[in-house]
């Protein structure tokens, strides 16, 4: 039995008699089953935490790799005086570095406010004159915590639906304030896009 005892625990005796020792023979024989079937999961178990680990590194990696080839190429647009791709890419590389942070993590209303910002500069420009955006953000919340990204589904659902079917002439205000009571913190996305039909 001693020597039977090792990973990956496949070994069996064989059951000689009907007594006691054949009954403590198949309780061994079950025993290594059921050792082998824990080392086989806890072996499952680690190649799939490997896989994990590994797929988190690839995360971390690509996004540098993206970043750093998005600079390359904003440099090699500058040195061509191309300033405007220049600033295209900037403003995506920004908004890239930005989105791909925590979403759940908080942050200022200036720092949301200036990713918006960019967001609509890239907007505006696969959108060309369809629409113009206007932020109009009280600067006493500028210092206010909320979620990251919070405003930016409820912008894109104005530019993709509300100004679907037109080409020019959209406008698209965003406000953010106060409650009357000081209490809440108020953001209003306002556009005058087709609006949603009536049931």
């Amino acid at each position: 039995m001693e020597r039977k005892i090792e990973e990956p625990f496949r070994q069996r005796i064989p059951i000689t008699t009907r007594d006691e020792i054949g009954t403590l023979e198949r309780a061994f024989n079950k025993m290594m089953e059921r050792l082998q079937q824990l080392f086989e999961r806890d072996y499952k178990l680690q190649l799939e935490k490997a896989a994990t680990e590994r797929a988190l590194l690839e995360a971390q990696i690509n996004p540098h790799f993206l970043y750093n080839t998005l600079d390359t190429i904003r440099f090699k647009a500058m040195e061509r005086g191309d300033l405007e791709v220049a600033e295209m890419i900037y403003a995506l590389s920004t908004n890239l570095r930005y989105t791909i942070a925590n979403t759940n993590s908080m942050v200022t209303v200036r720092e949301e406010v200036q990713w918006l910002e960019r967001y609509m500069y890239l907007q505006k420009l696969r959108f060309q004159a369809r629409f113009e955006a206007f932020f109009q953000i009280d600067v006493s919340i500028h210092d206010e915590k909320i979620y990251r990204l919070i405003l930016q589904p409820f912008i894109e659902n104005a530019i993709l639906h509300g100004f679907k079917n037109i080409k020019t002439g959209g406008i698209l205000h965003i406000n953010g304030y106060r409650s009357t009571d000081d209490r809440l913190l108020c953001f209003d996305i306002v556009d005058n896009g087709c609006g949603f039909p009536y049931a």
